[in-house]
């Protein structure tokens, strides 16, 4: 993976019908969305716009490629505890739920549950990440972590949080500063709502929990196979120390064969090896490395542990009894370093009264630095097919942060000349095409006028997106 961390913006491209270089302020009581205006600074430093004329709903790119939410069972009666694979715990009350009547809810209830962390996470989501603020300009969010959060009963029908009753939500999140604000989402007119200020970020906690359990947990020793001795082998009896080498504890009368069986090695027990010492060299093949000494000179060879009939079937019995538990420990250590490489290491301590979705955010402000603002129509020319939504990503190096934002298309576009700036969108089948770093380069020396439409031709790419991890890989790539 290169060294970058990529800022993902969806393209500030807003649906308007009136001029672009209109300076009158729409009335929002007059309920006619299609005639909001928008307001440019004299040197277009920033944008001021009424909410209702930004794209506002939840728009999926690639719905056949976006992941679903995973589902957890809850027994109202008591309370309960779960937690996601990134770390995120969620604890429900006891009787935290009713019907839309208000009535207490008594049997089973499927929690639905789904986070958003990563650049990719958010671009499949389709969920927008802008802000119209109480100023009347037009912020982008830079996400700390999102997630969406719903419950059913057991016959599929919606049911609420009661009334008295909240779910924390231990958010997990890989970054540690605190200054995010915690924001909920009005799907149905499509805007953010700030719930307080400045989440607090801790250690996670469901991450040290798999971490000291890893600290006590056992390196898995693979046991030593006693191999099957045949009429052919050269075999001997050796003293050996039994408290070191436990897998012949349990067996008697355990002999040695040369594993190499040269005449040279066998001359060696012609005479006696005083202070005989075994050390295991490879544990697969059950081979040891035999050393002591034959007079004055010490000598060593490599030996196996060997059986002869009934000795060797118990031996082997065991062993494979053995062997089964230590592929077992081998998997559950396993588990626990791959749970623990996905969590994340801090979390933010949230709360929620009602389902829906929520984010902890930020403002992307790049305050005295110059936007470049236009109509825009966003074009494939491959296809000969104009694209309704695109996304624009910002390489930024030195932080580790993703700033999705979703917008429509066919409206007004803004982008900061400054920054290292990659434009994509998909067509049906998922195929990525790209608007290039390049190609802004070129743009921002033609001088583009915020009254003068531009068509941006986005260029087809070496990269298809059948799962979240291709459109990680294109961005990697960047």
């Amino acid at each position: 993976m290169k060294n970058l961390t990529i800022t993902l913006a969806l393209a500030l491209v807003l649906f308007y019908a009136c001029s672009p270089t209109s300076k009158t302020k729409q009335d929002p009581t007059d309920g006619d969305d299609s005639t909001s205006q928008i307001e440019l600074s004299e040197d277009q430093s920033s944008v001021t716009i009424h909410a209702n004329a930004v794209a506002k709903q939840i728009n999926e790119p690639l719905p056949q490629v976006n992941s679903k939410s995973t589902t957890y069972r809850i027994s109202p009666g008591e309370e309960n505890t779960v937690t996601t694979e990134n770390g995120t715990t969620i604890t429900v009350p006891k009787n935290a739920f009713v019907d839309q009547d208000g009535n207490p809810i008594k049997g089973d209830v499927q929690l639905a549950f789904k986070e958003f962390h990563t650049a990719s996470d958010v671009i499949l989501s389709g969920i927008p990440m802008h802000v119209t603020t109480e100023d009347g300009s037009l912020e982008a969010f830079e996400t700390a972590g999102m997630f969406e959060i719903e419950g059913t009963d057991e016959q599929g029908n919606e049911v609420r949080i009661a009334n008295n009753k909240t779910i924390r939500v231990d958010l997990a999140t890989y970054k540690d500063e605190e200054n995010y604000n915690f924001y909920s989402y009005d799907k149905q007119e499509g805007l953010w709502t700030e719930e307080y200020k400045n989440t607090p970020v801790a250690s996670n906690t469901a991450r040290a929990q798999v971490v000291e359990q890893l600290s006590f947990f056992p390196t898995p020793q693979k046991p030593i196979e006693i191999k099957k001795a045949s009429s052919n082998d050269f075999v001997f009896e050796l003293a050996i120390d039994r408290t070191k080498n436990p897998e012949f504890r349990h067996f008697d009368n355990v002999l040695w064969k040369l594993k190499d069986n040269t005449i040279e090695d066998a001359q060696l027990f012609e005479k006696t090896i005083r202070d005989p010492n075994l050390t295991c060299v490879d544990r697969d093949n059950s081979v040891f490395q035999l050393t002591g000494k034959v007079g004055d000179r010490k000598v060593q060879t490599r030996v196996q542990p060997v059986l002869f009939g009934s000795n060797w079937k118990n031996a082997q019995a065991a062993f494979n009894k053995k062997l089964k538990a230590f592929k077992e420990s081998v998997a559950n250590k396993e588990e626990l370093e791959e749970r623990s490489k996905k969590m994340a290491k801090f979390q933010r301590t949230l709360s929620v009264s009602s389902f829906g979705i929520y984010n902890c955010d930020r403002y992307l402000r790049m305050k005295g630095r110059r936007k470049i603002s236009f109509a825009a129509v966003f074009m494939l020319p491959a296809l000969q097919k104009m694209v309704k939504q695109a996304f624009l990503i910002i390489k930024k190096r030195g932080k580790n942060e993703a700033v999705p934002l979703y917008s429509g298309a066919n409206g007004y576009f803004i982008y900061a000349p400054h920054e290292d700036n990659t434009l994509i969108t998909f067509d049906d089948e998922g195929n990525i095409f790209e608007f290039s770093n390049e190609q802004f380069k070129a743009l921002t020396a033609q001088n583009p006028r915020a009254d003068k439409e531009q068509t941006l031709n986005f260029n087809p790419t070496s990269f298809s997106v059948s799962s979240k991890r291709d459109i990680q890989a294109y961005l990697d790539n960047l």
